[in-house]
């Protein structure tokens, strides 16, 4: 893909959530000090989430070495 599809979807997605909460305030729903916490709140969790959970499932390559059957067993629990 391109290096613009990334931020082209962050854009995507981070824009509606601002608008939700601009309409919250100018509706007078919600007072802008709650809808700054809940986007300080969404971005600590959506930090998280990126930064500690998906690298730790992402694969890990091989080494390119395969072992030979004897070698395999020596390494085993």
């Amino acid at each position: 893909g391109s290096r613009l599809v990334k931020p082209s979807l962050c854009l995507a997605l981070l824009c509606p959530a601002f608008l939700v909460g601009v309409v919250r305030v100018a509706e007078y729903r919600n007072h802008w000090s709650d809808v700054l916490a809940g986007f300080l709140t969404g971005a600590a969790i959506a930090t998280f989430l990126v930064t500690c959970v998906v690298h730790n499932f992402q694969s890990r390559r091989p080494s390119g070495r395969r072992l030979s059957p004897w070698e395999d067993l020596g390494q085993a629990p």
